[in-house]
């Protein structure tokens, strides 16, 4: 058996301020993780989990990673990984976002030796408790070199600064625009719950959990011009009756400089085409107003050039209660809430009546300025009525192009700055049976 750590001292203050999760590792993460170094981005694993363990969804841990060798546990690497929501009553997913192994595997028996009867349990399962982790690290650096080196490699990456104001706005109206599309098709937006730790310059989508093994061509981004140098996270959803959902989130600017945030959704088997832009709502006294943007005007112009070139079709699939594809979604101010399925509360409007309100100046006296709240604009879509009728293709266009689509989906990127874009597929045709909405 070992020496004993001390109790208090330098050794362990070092360790202040690290968060420490201990992960037994499935066989999944030791084909990615050791054996065969295949790492892709953020991989997502599903580790067993119990009632009582407290883990905070706001950081990144340290996660000390254990696994049989020679038919005993043992310690086999670091790295820095980030929880995410029950994937059952008894297992809980997380993402790995820096792995590296120990010079050599260190026996959990000769741990627990190390650390005494008081603090034996710290090598058990899931988060320790912060004397405990200070404990742990301690020993384990005492025990091998490459502990230190691999604590130091890993430093900067534990670190969790606040997202700005701006980006907050962003990644809420991107959540939002997210939910609307997995509510729309698989009649359930609950995986945006599931979101771990946003970045500051990094798109919702991809702090989400799920399948993002997408065939890129399928999605074409091969002809999407400038895709290489922009941030995006990309998830494969699958409904009942073959629906199928890909929603890739891209964002080209730091949240700052973004101008807004675009939904592109394409049902590609059916060629239908919704674009909806975000617009925040400013409150004063007890009324929300849309205070206008300098870009507004050339906004406009190409939403009513995109309105042109989609028009009615001519076949009774081809139906729709409003057949031209631009909308605005102008949303209350609400903070950021990553535990809530709630969408943002705000009024849709079709680009036409958006353009009645501008062009008839109601609101402020003067015109720049347009009361847009729900008591303000008595006929509007909320958010039910808009995803009900995505859902069952009663909105959009009829028979538009890929090629028009990616275009848009081009444009909006360079000139907002953000990109939700959904693609549907299904064999079922856009009608009131699309869905489970009844």
């Amino acid at each position: 058996m070992g020496m004993l750590i001390p109790a208090s001292g330098e050794a362990l203050n070092r360790y202040d301020g690290i968060s420490v999760a201990v992960i037994r590792m499935t066989d999944e993460m030791r084909e990615n993780l050791v054996l065969h170094r295949t790492f892709i981005e953020r991989p997502t694993f599903t580790i067993a989990d119990t009632a009582g363990l407290t883990w905070k969804r706001d950081r990144r841990y340290l996660g000390v990673f254990k696994t049989d060798v020679d038919d005993e546990s043992r310690v086999v690497g670091l790295g820095i990984m980030t929880p995410s929501k029950m994937a059952s009553d008894y297992t809980r997913r997380i993402r790995v976002e820096q792995f590296d192994t120990l010079r050599r595997p260190i026996p959990v028996s000769q741990i627990r030796g190390m650390l005494g009867d008081r603090y034996r349990d710290a090598i058990n399962d899931g988060p320790p408790t912060d004397a405990r982790s200070r404990r742990l690290l301690a020993v384990l650096e005492s025990l091998d070199e490459s502990v230190g080196v691999l604590m130091g490699k890993f430093a900067p990456g534990l670190a969790v600064p606040d997202l700005s104001e701006a980006a907050a706005a962003v990644r809420s109206f991107e959540k939002d625009a997210t939910a609307t599309l997995l509510d729309a098709v698989l009649g359930d937006r609950g995986a945006v719950r599931g979101a771990g730790l946003l970045h500051e310059s990094e798109p919702f989508v991809k702090a989400m959990p799920g399948d993002n093994n997408v065939n890129h061509d399928w999605l074409h981004f091969a002809d999407w011009p400038g895709i290489g140098d922009v941030s995006h996270g990309v998830r494969r959803f699958s409904g009942p009756d073959e629906q199928e959902l890909v929603v890739c989130n891209m964002t080209k600017r730091l949240p700052e400089e973004v101008d807004g945030v675009d939904l592109l959704y394409y049902n590609e088997l059916h060629a239908c085409f919704v674009l909806v832009q975000y617009k925040r709502l400013v409150k004063d006294g007890r009324h929300f107003y849309y205070p206008g943007e300098n870009a507004l005007d050339q906004q406009l112009t190409r939403l009513r050039a995109i309105d042109d070139e989609c028009p009615p079709g001519d076949a009774v699939a081809d139906i729709r209660l409003h057949a031209q594809p631009s909308f605005f979604k102008f949303c209350e101010p609400s903070r950021l809430n990553q535990d809530s399925i709630d969408m943002l509360k705000g009024v849709y409007l079709a680009r036409p009546h958006f353009e009645r309100i501008f062009a008839g100046g109601e609101g402020v006296p003067g015109g720049s300025r347009y009361r847009l709240g729900k008591g303000e604009v008595p006929r509007h879509l909320n958010t039910t009525a808009f995803t009900m009728l995505l859902a069952h293709g009663w909105i959009g266009s009829c028979g538009t192009g890929s090629d028009f689509v990616r275009e848009q989906a081009r444009l909006s990127l360079s000139t907002r700055g953000s990109l939700v874009f959904g693609l549907h597929r299904g064999l079922r045709p856009p009608g009131n049976s699309s869905t489970g909405w009844g």
